[in-house]
C-alpha cells in the first residue's frame, strides 16, 4: 500500500476487504425464481433433470406474489360450465392485440398447452372455484384459485422443495459468461458479499421484471 503522510500507521496499510467466491456447477441454471422460473426448474426436477435456481430477494415468488389465478383454454373447468372459448379465438385475439409482434409459434404453444396448466397445479393441491373474464370484454379464461388453497408459486416450490431441487437466493446475476459466442455460465454477487461463478450447460433467463421496473412501463407504455 502507498504510504500518506500523516496517516495512522494502521490506516495506511489497512488491506481491501476480501469477498469470498463461490464456485457452482449445474447442467441447466435458471436466474429468476418468480412464476415462469419456479414452473421451469419444477418441470426439470419431474423429469430428473439436474438445474439451480437463481434469485436476487430472500424469497422465491416474484412479481406473482403467490398467484392468485391463471389463464388457461379448453380447460376441463370450461368445459364443465359448457364456456365456448376456443384455442382458435384465444390465438387470433392475442395475435390482434399485439399487432402480430410476438413470435406465433410460441403464442400457440403456449395456448396449446394452457389447460394442462390448470391439472398439473391441481395435482400439487391448488384448487381453482371459478373461470372469469380478466378484463371486460376478454374471454372467460381465468381460472381464480380459491380463498383457502395453497397459492400457485407456494404449492411450486413445496413440489420443487419435495424433489431436491437447490434455489440460491439473495444471489444477483450480474453478467452472462461467454465462451466462443456460447453462454455457459455466469457472474452473481450475493448480499452477503459473497461472488459468485456459475457453469452452466444451459442458461434459462426468468427474470421478467418488466412489470416492476417504473422505468420501463413509462418509457414502453400509453
Amino acid at each position: 500500500c502507498r504510504h500518506h503522510e500523516g496517516q495512522n500507521p494502521e490506516q495506511r496499510c489497512k488491506p481491501k476487504e476480501e469477498r469470498s467466491l463461490k464456485e457452482l456447477s449445474t447442467e441447466i441454471a435458471i436466474i429468476g425464481a418468480g412464476a415462469s422460473g419456479l414452473a421451469a426448474a419444477l418441470r426439470l426436477a419431474e423429469f430428473g433433470i439436474q438445474a439451480m435456481l437463481f434469485d436476487r430477494t430472500d424469497d422465491v415468488g416474484g412479481e406473482a406474489h403467490g398467484g392468485g389465478g391463471i389463464f388457461a383454454v379448453e380447460s376441463h373447468m370450461q368445459n364443465e360450465r359448457n364456456y365456448v372459448y376456443t384455442k382458435e379465438q384465444a390465438f387470433d385475439y392475442y395475435m390482434e392485440h399485439t399487432n402480430g409482434n410476438v413470435d406465433a409459434r410460441l403464442v400457440s404453444d403456449f395456448i396449446d398447452r394452457s389447460a394442462f396448466l390448470v391439472e398439473w397445479l391441481e395435482g400439487m393441491g391448488v384448487q381453482f372455484h371459478n373461470v372469469a373474464a380478466y378484463f371486460k370484454g376478454a374471454g372467460l379464461n381465468w381460472h381464480t384459485v380459491d380463498a383457502k388453497s395453497p397459492r400457485i408459486t407456494d404449492a411450486m416450490y413445496q413440489r420443487y422443495q419435495k424433489l431436491g431441487g437447490t434455489v440460491v437466493t439473495g444471489c444477483k446475476a450480474n453478467s452472462l459468461v461467454l465462451e466462443n459466442g456460447v453462454v455457459c455460465g455466469f457472474q452473481a454477487s450475493g448480499q452477503d458479499g459473497t461472488e459468485y461463478s456459475v457453469r452452466a450447460k444451459y442458461v434459462v433467463l426468468a427474470t421478467g421484471g418488466f412489470s416492476g421496473n417504473d422505468e420501463k412501463l413509462k418509457k414502453r407504455t400509453l
